[in-house]
């Protein structure tokens, strides 16, 4: 997603967040505004919850940040799981596309034909970081880093 950054030498910027939020996603390299970023934060391989990628372009020279968000909020977690993976749930209830009525999705193994499942997933804005200054203007410059990057809503549909 795209956020607004403070710098010392253009003032306000535009930036790229890249955020997995999955346990365990494997990241090789992904694309922000068509840069190639590749991880360097303990290597590619296996990220946890809350992996973030930083991109910006200032006067022509890029800018390219990684790190760990120590927090990542994920909505509706299903309790009746036990969370032996260090990451919470996501579920949501689906709807028919056509109707938006609530519809259950079973899969029997006996499908003759694919099944599309479009899962759409709301952050509401909830980018965070933790403030050195106060000013609601995220400024990676001074040592400003992601707090959470959560997801707040999921409506899935097929």
């Amino acid at each position: 997603f795209n956020v607004k950054v403070r710098t010392t030498s253009a003032g306000l910027a535009e930036a790229c967040i890249a955020s997995f939020t999955g346990y365990n996603t494997y990241v090789s390299k992904y694309k922000m505004n068509g840069v190639v970023m590749t991880p360097t934060l303990n290597g590619v391989g296996d990220k946890l919850q809350g992996y973030w990628g930083y991109y910006s372009s200032i006067f022509g020279e890029d800018f390219k940040i990684e790190g760990q968000a120590p927090h990542t909020t994920v909505v509706n977690p299903n309790t009746g799981f036990l969370n032996t993976l260090g990451s919470s749930l996501v579920y949501g209830e689906f709807y028919n596309s056509a109707s938006s009525v609530k519809q259950t999705l079973n899969i029997t193994g006996l499908e003759n034909q694919d099944i599309n499942v479009t899962i759409n997933i709301s952050t509401n804005k909830s980018f965070e970081w933790k403030e050195k200054t106060f000013d609601g203007i995220f400024q990676p410059e001074i040592g400003e880093t992601i707090y959470d990057l959560g997801m707040r809503g999921i409506i899935p549909k097929y």
